[in-house]
């Protein structure tokens, strides 16, 4: 149930954009005239009709979410006349691939969608070493970063590059109408999930829906897991960059040994590995399946074609006997940064600054269909899944996921390929925390 108590701030994340300035020639022109510097050869010009005056500042924003960033320019430019936003989209392009192209070869918008933390091109850390994004420790939206946000929005000199637009979290999908049917509530304790799973197999039900077929799935349970087991410790991240710790020496072991736990207590659907993600919704709209751990933005695509009435509420997946220290895992969806050859530093800092504020953040949360990142107003109406994650990062109780952090996509491939061996029988705790450490630095 969706809480109808608002605070005057709340924490929002939102999706990405490329911002870079339009050369305007003098009098009246359109947008569509060009943009100085910004290669159309696979961007296309989205506001190609919109009147540009002489002496307008223009930007131009790269966008990965018309949908959502409409509304959000709009908005800027009725608080800020003389400026204008124009907007491209990269329709039918891998879209690292070209922006990738183009920030080095100087033809990017000024401001792009990038990704949060390590592991991809456009990942801040990664496009910020090769002196592709522009420093925004200046703005002031950055003192109202979280330690957690904050770890994933900096580069590799501790300065942050990016603003979070949106974010999604892991845990408990749980269709509350069959729970009730069934006599059940949401575990709030690692026990408590132990009992939930025995209870649902004597009700005839599966736990938690388990889908290995789609490889991403595995993820899930670890993620929401280490949270908890893992990520109580901030200098994790730094401690195994520096090879003080690794994935065998630290809790991950207990990350995946109550992963088979929850597999032996019989927790899961038989041959997760021959299951599909959407046979869980499937079963998870129906009723036959209780629950599964998964994204909380994939809540409304699960709930289409449910019978009337179905509710499915979210809650973060325990690891302890002990409630209050159960974390969130959270990621940030959507990170906006700055090109560092934007033609007009000024005016696209300007347009980020905005993008952070309470009444942008709750616009871009609501059209993105996503949780918020930083501070929303009080228009902002989220669902119940959306509480849940506002109120835990408002508590400090969330940890980013895991991969945001590790230093090469090679580790989340061994992690996805490493879960499916553990369920088909063919690996160890201790083999897949060899392989991790072995991608790590590899």
């Amino acid at each position: 149930m969706t809480s109808t108590t608002r605070r005057p701030a709340r924490l929002a994340l939102a999706a990405g954009a490329v911002l870079s300035l339009l050369a305007v020639t003098a009098g009246c022109s359109t947008a569509g005239s060009g943009a100085a510097g910004v290669n159309g050869g696979e961007l296309q010009n989205a506001d190609a009709d919109k009147e540009i005056q002489e002496g307008d500042r223009v930007v131009t924003y790269l966008s990965q979410s018309p949908d959502a960033d409409r509304e959000a320019i709009r908005l800027f430019e009725e608080a800020n006349p003389g400026y204008k936003v124009t907007m491209y989209t990269a329709p039918g392009t891998s879209y690292q691939q070209v922006v990738t192209t183009q920030l080095a070869g100087g033809t990017a918008p000024d401001v792009l969608r990038t990704f949060p933390g390590n592991g991809s091109n456009l990942a801040v850390v990664q496009a910020s070493e090769k002196g592709f994004l522009a420093d925004l420790s200046d703005l002031s939206f950055t003192s109202r970063l979280s330690e957690s946000l904050r770890s994933v929005m900096v580069d590799g000199e501790g300065r942050v590059v990016g603003v979070p637009m949106n974010s999604s979290g892991i845990g408990g999908m749980y269709n509350a109408t069959a729970l009730e049917e069934a006599g059940l509530s949401i575990p709030t304790t690692w026990s408590e999930v132990l009992q939930f799973c025995a209870d649902a197999s004597d009700a005839g039900k599966v736990a938690y829906g388990l889908g290995l077929k789609d490889a991403w799935t595995g993820q899930m349970v670890p993620y929401a897991l280490a949270a908890t087991l893992v990520q109580d410790d901030p200098e994790l991240d730094a401690k195994m960059a520096a090879g003080e710790t690794s994935f065998a020496d630290s809790e991950w072991r207990d990350v995946f040994a109550k992963y088979l736990e929850m597999g032996e207590a019989g927790c899961f659907n038989d041959n997760p590995n021959g299951t599909a993600f959407s046979t869980v919704q499937d079963e998870l709209r129906a009723g036959d399946t209780l629950a599964t751990v998964g994204l909380s933005l994939t809540i409304g695509a699960t709930l289409t074609g449910a019978p009337t009435g179905t509710e499915i509420e979210f809650a973060p997946l325990p690891a302890t006997d002990d409630p209050a220290e159960t974390r969130l895992s959270t990621g940030v969806g959507v990170t906006l940064s700055m090109n560092a050859k934007a033609a007009d530093p000024e005016a696209a800092k300007k347009f980020l600054e905005f993008m952070a504020t309470p009444q942008v953040q709750s616009v871009y949360a609501t059209a993105s269909k996503a949780s918020p990142g930083l501070e929303v107003d009080d228009s902002y109406s989220g669902t119940q899944a959306d509480e849940v994650v506002l109120a835990a990062t408002e508590q400090g109780m969330v940890a980013q996921w895991p991969d945001q952090t590790w230093p090469n996509p090679r580790v989340q491939q061994a992690h996805f390929e490493g879960v499916q061996a553990l369920f088909a029988g063919t690996q160890t705790v201790d083999g897949l925390v060899a392989e991790l450490d072995a991608a790590y630095t590899s």
